[in-house]
Formats: structure tokens, C-alpha cells, sequence
């Protein structure tokens, strides 16, 4: 007499039919599955080399100076770019021009505080060295002392800028205007963000070293503007800069 199927046979066959339609990985599967890892790996890397990008250009722009960059700390109205039409008779490098025209020159406290382009071609800015500049800028400071003036000027030919103080000797600035504007930039931004700088009454200690530290950083800008001390103005300046 043939057995009745127990309830344990009926579980096996149970499992034995639920095996037989399991999924099977085809090669369809392997292939789209692969896929799904390359795909993965792609987005990976394209948002890596993005990144890449994106630093490289931060670099990029950290060693560029724009009108926007300097009108962010020195405020837009003290700013000023240069006319086309004053500048084109200048005798310096053309790339150095359109500098003038296109980022401008900021307010700087105790360096600038005028922008007064000289409108002549020749050169108007008499050193003690009978050298002649073309005038860039003006300072007074306050009128401390009646019809004194110290002034930034650019040298033609070559497009070195020199400050020339009210006896007319001329110090050492920058190696030229692009490296001129570019030390602006870094001290002013530096100083209108620190707060020690701000008010270093009480914390002279720390303010030396900051300045020393400011320094080095202008000095990676333009090495030549720091060769010495006497004669170089950014050097002589932040020297002085707490007195």
C-alpha cells in the first residue's frame, strides 16, 4: 500500500520546487552588473578630476589681481582704473597698461592716497637721481606736514615701479606693475582681515610677528622688493609699520 506523503515530504518537495525557480545570474546580469561598476568608477573619477580642476584654478587665481578682488577689501569708490587714453602714451610694457585700465590701483592707508594718473605721455615724476616716473599715485599723509608729497611711479622701459619720497629719492616698489598690484592686494587684504592688525595697541608682540609673517608672504610675491631695508619701501614699511 503505497505512503501517504507526510507533511515533512511536502516541505522537501516544497523546497526542492522553490530552488528550481530561483534566479539564475546570466551573463546579461555579469555584463549589466559590470556596467554598474564601471559607471560607479567613472563618476567617481570625473568628480575627483573635477576637484583637480577646480584647486588648479583657486591656484591660478590666487598669483591674479582683478577689480572685484581689490574692491572687495578697499571698497568699490576707492578703487581707481586708468583711462585708456591717459595710459596709451605711456612708454611701458602694453600688458602692463591694460593692468591699469582693467584691475586698477586701491586706497591704501599710509601708501596711497590718491589715484591721480598723470595725463601726459612723457614721464612728469622727478627722482634726486635725475630719473623720471610716470606718476601713479599720491600721498600726503593728511597733510602732516604742508606741500610734502610721496608718490608711486613707474619707470619707462622697463616697468618697474619705485616710491619716491618727498626729496625726491626714489625706493624700490615692486619688479613691475603686475607684481606691484598684486603686493597691494595680499597687504591689504591681510590687514583689513586680521584683527590683531586692526588694533594693535595692547598686543604688539603678536603684531610683530604677524607683520613678519606678512612679510615673507609679499617677499614670495616679489623677492627683489625685499634685497635690503634701506631703499626698499615694503621692507622699510612693514618695519615701521607699528611706529
Amino acid at each position: 500500500m503505497p505512503r501517504l506523503p507526510t507533511m515533512s515530504d511536502r516541505d522537501k518537495d516544497a523546497e526542492v520546487l522553490a530552488l528550481h525557480h530561483q534566479p539564475t545570474l546570466t551573463s546579461m546580469d555579469v555584463r549589466f552588473g559590470t556596467h554598474n561598476v564601471i559607471h560607479g568608477l567613472a563618476t567617481r573619477l570625473s568628480a575627483l578630476l573635477e576637484r583637480v580642476r577646480i584647486r588648479s584654478q583657486s591656484r591660478k587665481d590666487s598669483h591674479m589681481t582683478t577689480y572685484e578682488a581689490l574692491t572687495a577689501w578697499a571698497g568699490a569708490g576707492n578703487v581707481t582704473r586708468a583711462d585708456p587714453a591717459v595710459v596709451s602714451g605711456w612708454r611701458i610694457p602694453e600688458e602692463q597698461k591694460a593692468l591699469l585700465v582693467d584691475v586698477g590701483v586701491p586706497i591704501v592707508d599710509q601708501l596711497i592716497e590718491y589715484v591721480p594718473f598723470q595725463v601726459e605721455a612723457g614721464p612728469m615724476l622727478q627722482t634726486s637721481a635725475d630719473g623720471w616716473l610716470c606718476r601713479l599715485t599720491q600721498n600726503h599723509h593728511g597733510d602732516l606736514v604742508p606741500g610734502l608729497q610721496w608718490s608711486f611711479g613707474v619707470q619707462p622701459g622697463t616697468g618697474t615701479v619705485y616710491y619716491v619720497l618727498p626729496e625726491g629719492e626714489a625706493w624700490f616698489a615692486n619688479s613691475s606693475i603686475d607684481l606691484w598690484l598684486r603686493t597691494l592686494h595680499h597687504y591689504g587684504l591681510h590687514v583689513s582681515e586680521s584683527e590683531i592688525l586692526s588694533d594693535p595697541d595692547d598686543r604688539e608682540d603678536e603684531a610683530l610677528a604677524e607683520l613678519g609673517v606678512l612679510a615673507d608672504e609679499l617677499k614670495k610675491i616679489d623677492p627683489p622688493a625685499f634685497d635690503g631695508c634701506i631703499g626698499f619701501i615694503w621692507a622699510e614699511f612693514l618695519d615701521r609699520w607699528l611706529w
